[in-house]
């Protein structure tokens, strides 16, 4: 990797910024008036909570979600499918997101554009777009915001709470469909937090 390169790459969210960006969404639905973030708020939580890349979470549909305690995903880019266990925080932020939409139809897309009426999924050029507003409106620093932070996030979570173990890798090398542990350090940032570090020792 190149030096450059440090400062343009993802980095996955402090766990604490990612609490304090869904507290201020959930509150921005249910108090502030602005029931439009109920999408932002909803992708961040699947993909965090979920570890899946944007582009399957986007083509999710109302009846994949609502009352369920197990999301089944077929993975665009590798055909595999997936099951993953919804836990009790994204169980909620589905349900107040599929309140404030309302949808009339569950095979409407959970997260739709708005001028589609449920019938077309955000773009991926318009949700990162959005995401950069977002993260300046309430204050969360990111580092190149992108749609893949929240999957980097998972990936982090994961390894902080596993003590940093190998086995955490070894994971989330299959759940992230890596060919190596070494891809899966690169991707969650460990691999740049070493590089940063020689530079600051110097």
């Amino acid at each position: 990797m190149r030096r450059t390169d440090l400062k343009t790459e993802t980095a996955p969210l402090k766990w604490s910024d990612f609490e304090s960006l869904m507290g201020q969404l959930t509150y921005a639905v249910q108090v502030g008036g602005e029931p439009a973030y109920y999408r932002m708020l909803l992708f961040a939580g699947i993909t965090t909570y979920g570890g899946l890349r944007a582009s399957d979470v986007l083509n999710l549909r109302w009846a994949d979600v609502i009352g369920k305690t197990t999301l089944v995903v077929r993975e665009k880019k590798t055909g595999k499918v997936r099951e993953i266990a919804l836990n009790t925080k994204l169980q909620g932020i589905i349900a107040l997101a599929h309140q404030v939409a309302a949808p009339a139809d569950l095979q409407l897309y959970a997260i739709s554009s708005r001028d589609s009426a449920g019938k077309k999924p955000l773009s991926l050029q318009y949700l990162n777009r959005w995401l950069k507003e977002v993260f300046v409106r309430f204050n969360i620093k990111a580092q190149n915001a992108s749609t893949h932070t929240f999957r980097k996030t998972f990936g982090r979570r994961v390894f902080e709470m596993n003590n940093q173990s190998e086995e955490a890798l070894i994971t989330l090398s299959h759940i992230f469909n890596h060919s190596s542990i070494s891809i899966t350090r690169g991707y969650i940032g460990l691999k740049r937090e070493r590089i940063t570090n020689i530079y600051m020792d110097l």
